[in-house]
């Protein structure tokens, strides 16, 4: 597990913490720049600009190397500035050091002393988000379980349902059983967590839900039949209510004639391609699926005349391809709906 992610989740992480004796295990340059990151932006500018270059540098790297400090730490090395902080632990990290040297350079002088950090101004989450699912299968495998939890809770459904596809299925029980009860985040175990990733995932590989039901059960319409039925049985047997309250929230495609209405059922032929919606069509109809009919139904005569000729020439899918099939037509009528482009019946 990741340094930071273990400040985060255990709490002691600095060497010697535990005695009087940590704080001298800690090299000069990392003391001065938490007595530095401590100080109000402008003091702290001021200082460094009377330092120079080189400490300045010196400074950046040391925020790097320690990222957050406990309160314990920070207390014996600026015990002098421990009323203004109110009993909080402080963060520093590439991001202060970046605030802090604004103040007192031009973004270019600053962009080339801090170099490797990165852009700033892409939220870490949506970083993650573009991420290849075995990427954050990876990461999330060598992490802490309440660290894989929390960084799961911030993908989204489809990103999630990729990554616990690639699970082996007692930690996919593992993973859903800890989004059905979330906690909440401390601001600065979240800034540790997102540091790790910085680190250990985003620079290696170079929103979450309402409710916890609602983004599982969301999760769960993206997963494979393979996968969804065996994890529903077990949420099933653990926690029945919480199993009914994601069935509610599920939408499948078996569901469509339920839950989309007759006149949004058209737009399906704008917003979802073609080849696609008829592999979903004729993948559901050979498991004996009423969804095909009522989309037939209710589409234009002309192209419900298209789909089923195409239908015809396609022959049988793969049941891969069409479980990916139906998948994507259940996003583009998921992202309709959230974008109220067609309102979806209650389940």
């Amino acid at each position: 597990m990741s340094t930071q992610a273990a400040l985060a989740i255990d709490g002691p992480a600095m060497p010697g913490s535990g005695s009087n004796t940590g704080i001298t295990e800690l090299t000069l340059p990392q003391k001065a720049a938490i007595i530095i990151s401590a100080l109000p932006p402008d003091d702290a500018g001021s200082l460094l600009e009377q330092m120079g270059q080189p400490h300045i540098r010196a400074y950046v790297t040391a925020t790097k190397q320690l990222r957050h400090v406990p309160l314990v730490i920070l207390e014996r090395v600026v015990i002098e500035f421990l009323e203004s902080l109110e009993n909080s632990d402080i963060k520093i990290g590439p991001e202060t050091a970046e605030n802090v040297l604004l103040r007192i350079m031009s973004p270019e002088a600053v962009s080339e002393i801090i170099g490797d950090m990165g852009p700033s101004n892409v939220p870490v989450w949506e970083q993650v988000e573009d991420l290849p699912a075995d990427a954050i299968t990876n990461y999330i495998q060598r992490e802490h379980p309440r660290v894989s939890s929390i960084v799961m809770a911030r993908l989204s459904p489809e990103k999630a349902a990729a990554v616990i596809d690639l699970l082996d299925a007692e930690a996919a029980e593992k993973i859903v059983d800890k989004l059905k009860n979330p906690t909440s985040v401390k601001p600065h175990v979240l800034a540790s967590i997102e540091q790790s990733i910085r680190t250990d995932l985003l620079l290696a590989s170079m929103k979450k839900a309402d409710e916890p039901d609602v983004f599982v059960g969301a999760v769960f319409d993206n997963l494979t039949e393979q996968t969804r039925d065996p994890l529903m049985k077990s949420l099933t047997e653990k926690t029945p209510e919480f199993a009914e309250a994601v069935a509610k929230r599920m939408f499948l495609f078996d569901d469509i004639p339920t839950r989309l209405g007759e006149k949004d059922v058209p737009s399906l032929t704008t917003a979802v391609d073609q080849a696609i919606l008829a592999n979903a069509l004729v993948y559901s109809t050979s498991r004996g699926s009423e969804a095909p009919d009522y989309i037939l139904q209710y589409l234009p005569k002309r192209m419900a005349e298209q789909l089923r000729e195409t239908m015809e020439e396609k022959g049988e899918i793969d049941p891969k391809e069409g479980e990916k099939a139906e998948g994507d037509v259940i996003k583009v009528i998921r992202r309709l709906a959230s974008t109220g482009k067609i309102v979806l019946k209650s389940s």
